[in-house]
């Protein structure tokens, strides 16, 4: 008897931590999460430490939709489509055609896709808010070194500009080059603008490099939209050609404005 006393009190005893599985609960603990047209689904912990049935769900949007869940239409001939966010609210009525052809790029498409395609790995990421980013990086086209930079809404390619950056001692040239070139695709502008100083003796080249000149054309083609422009500032020139896909940057250009007014 002594030597089993002797040996209670040196032995260590080592409890097992307890813990709670998924199904496992405690008394009084209550769960919720979405259901539905964003309403709400609750489930109480019972006697026996496990989650009861969840309660029906409560709160609903009733005029709103299921997220996720999308709608078709044709209208002239041409496929739309609508999705349901994450709020419950329908969003806009977009064409299914995929116009945008560079480098097999195609609007709508999403960041993983576009990353997919580019001619490099060295890009950059900006996060602009929780709706819109960007990424850019550096390419050539009709032997031109440029930046291209890649705009997405909500995961969606909607914007995409080509910045020509090497072009200080041909800029003027390059310009009515490519503007040539887009207007044998795409027919004439709709829109043009040359905004010159009202020295004669001045070059254009001149005017633009100190910032007294730019000239630009636009084409708004169904659900794109098309721009060239050149203009320069403290000797340096900026050539650029953007592509937009219509729909989504109305789109984005309104989130930025209640944004915007959210936080006046």
């Amino acid at each position: 008897m002594k030597n089993w006393l002797i040996l209670i009190g040196v032995v260590v005893i080592a409890l097992p931590i307890i813990t709670l599985g998924e199904d496992q609960c405690k008394v009084g603990d209550s769960r919720s999460e979405e259901c539905g047209k964003c309403g709400t689904k609750t489930s109480e912990c019972l006697d026996g430490g496990t989650w009861g049935a969840w309660g029906e769900c409560s709160a609903e949007n009733q005029e709103g939709c299921l997220p996720g869940a999308q709608e078709e239409k044709t209208r002239d001939g041409i496929k739309y489509q609508r999705t349901c966010s994450t709020e419950c609210e329908w969003e806009v009525w977009l064409p299914q055609i995929k116009e945008y052809k560079y480098k097999n790029f195609r609007w709508m498409m999403t960041e993983q896709e576009a990353l997919k395609l580019l001619p490099t790995k060295d890009y950059k990421r900006t996060v602009v808010n929780k709706f819109k980013k960007f990424i850019v990086y550096r390419d050539i086209i009709d032997h031109e070194p440029i930046y291209v930079k890649l705009w997405f809404y909500e995961n969606q390619l909607f914007y995409a500009e080509l910045i020509f950056f090497d072009v200080q001692d041909t800029f003027v040239g390059t310009y009515y080059r490519l503007e040539s070139l887009l207007e044998d695709k795409y027919g004439p502008p709709d829109n043009q603008h040359e905004h010159r100083d009202d020295n004669p003796y001045t070059e254009l080249k001149m005017e633009v490099l100190i910032g007294e000149a730019s000239i630009g054309a636009k084409w708004k083609k169904e659900t794109t939209e098309i721009n060239i422009g050149l203009f320069g500032k403290e000797y340096t020139a900026t050539l650029y050609i953007s592509y937009s896909f219509i729909p989504l940057d109305e789109k984005a250009d309104e989130k930025d404005q209640e944004q915007t007014r959210s936080e006046l």
